[in-house]
């Protein structure tokens, strides 16, 4: 199966397939997988191909990248035409070895959070979740959040509120980073 990652985050992956022999001894396997991905940070986007197990992790066999300055450089952003892609494949025990090819196609294109799926379409920088709690206890001091207290009594409370708030400014300080990442990478490829 093969996988699309950003930052060591799976986003995208096929189902397991088998290679159908061709000719010269060569093999060929259409995976005709597609997908949507929200940019969430990262100098790359990795492609793995995997070999699936029985028990566990599927374990990867051979991967490629595309540095995301090539990715931004080619792609025009909102165009219907993708940028394409033939990767070698190289193997992850001999990086010098091809065990084969991928072709890629890529769009970019910008929109608003939610209408790529909201918050939920979020992997890397994934937004916590709040205490439980009800509207008569105080807010774990987040402006605004709406946000009640967990029911458990001062002390458990104010732990619950503080881990919350701590996840939720990291979280804001990665999506952050992201949008600098993004607003530094399309300036450089103004002419």
């Amino acid at each position: 199966k093969l996988k699309f990652r950003m930052s060591g985050i799976t986003y995208l992956k096929s189902k397991a397939g088998k290679a159908a022999k061709m000719g010269g001894g060569r093999s060929h396997l259409s995976l005709d997988t597609t997908g949507c991905a929200v940019f969430e940070g990262g100098d790359t986007l990795d492609f793995e191909l995997c070999k699936p197990r029985y028990f566990g992790s599927s374990r990867t066999v051979a991967s490629s990248q595309i540095p995301l300055t090539e990715v931004l450089h080619s792609a025009r952003l909102g165009s219907a035409h993708a940028s394409v892609w033939n990767l070698e494949l190289l193997a992850t025990d001999a990086p010098t070895k091809v065990l084969g090819s991928l072709v890629v196609d890529v769009r970019i294109r910008t929109s608003k959070l939610h209408a790529a799926g909201g918050l939920g379409a979020l992997r890397l920088a994934a937004l916590p979740q709040p205490p439980a709690g009800n509207a008569s206890t105080a807010t774990c001091g987040v402006e605004g959040s709406g946000v009640a207290a967990a029911a458990l009594g001062p002390a458990q409370d104010a732990r619950a509120c503080e881990a919350f708030a701590k996840k939720a400014a990291k979280a804001q300080l990665r999506l952050q980073e992201v949008l600098g990442a993004v607003r530094r990478a399309t300036q450089s490829q103004k002419p």
